[in-house]
C-alpha cells in the first residue's frame, strides 16, 4: 500500500474560531463608524450653548444653567461657572435663585432669566383646585 501524505481535514473548532474572530473585529469597528454618523444625544442644542443673538440681547450675558443644593448655589453664564460674589466681566453676581441670576455693575442691576420666554402663571384649574381645598 502506498501511503501518501494527505492533508488533514480542517477541524470544526478552527472554523468557529476564525468566524468568531472576524465577527469580533467587525463588531469592534462598528462603533467607530456609528459615532461618526450619529450626533451626541447629550450635547445641548446649538441655541442653548451659543445664544442665537436676537435683537434684544445680541452679545450680552446668557444664563445657561443654575444649580442649587443645600450646600451651594452656582450659575453658568456664557460657559463660566459662578457663585454669589464672583465677578463676570465688570459685574458681580449678587443673587442666584431657581429661575434667575442677578448681576450688579456699578449701581445697575441686571436680571438674567433661565427661561426668558417663559412666564410662570397659575392656571384656572389650579385656582379651582385650591378653592376646593379651602372649602373643605
Amino acid at each position: 500500500m502506498d501511503e501518501s501524505v494527505r492533508p488533514e481535514a480542517p477541524k470544526h473548532g478552527h472554523h468557529r474560531w476564525q468566524a468568531a474572530s472576524l465577527a469580533m473585529l467587525l463588531f469592534a469597528l462598528l462603533p467607530v463608524q456609528a459615532r461618526q454618523a450619529l450626533p451626541d444625544p447629550t450635547k445641548p442644542a446649538i441655541g442653548v450653548i451659543q445664544p442665537l443673538g436676537g435683537a434684544d440681547n445680541p452679545g450680552g450675558p446668557h444664563l445657561q444653567s443654575i444649580l442649587i443644593s443645600p450646600k451651594r448655589k452656582l450659575a453658568v453664564i456664557n460657559g463660566q461657572t459662578l457663585h454669589v460674589g464672583d465677578t463676570f466681566g465688570n459685574a458681580v453676581v449678587v443673587k442666584i435663585s431657581a429661575q434667575e441670576v442677578v448681576l450688579k455693575s456699578g449701581g445697575e442691576l441686571q436680571v438674567l432669566k433661565l427661561f426668558p420666554d417663559v412666564e410662570k402663571r397659575k392656571s384656572s384649574a389650579g385656582k379651582a383646585a385650591s378653592q376646593k381645598v379651602k372649602d373643605r
